[in-house]
């Protein structure tokens, strides 16, 4: 099944395996980058994980100027849980 920027899933999780190679071969050498890798080590979890089960995302083609209010709106909601 083809994503809808055009890719497999195949090759969503190759591009994945891929960035986590290369995060693996990092060698950290301060509490801040460790704790940047172990965040993006999260982030390429969740991302291969969202591609092995097949989630159709429909933000595969974002509206890039309306980042900034979205990572603010979740940003906050995430500080200030209800």
């Amino acid at each position: 099944m083809e994503s809808e920027r055009g890719l497999t899933r195949a090759q969503e999780r190759s591009a994945i395996q891929e960035l986590a190679r290369r995060l693996a071969a990092l060698d950290p050498t301060t509490d801040v980058i460790t704790d940047l890798i172990g965040l993006t080590a999260g982030a390429l979890y969740s991302m291969d994980r969202a591609a092995e089960l097949g989630f159709d995302d429909a933000s595969a083609t974002p509206d890039r100027a309306q980042f900034p209010a979205e990572f603010r709106a979740i940003l906050q909601a995430r500080a200030n849980p209800t």
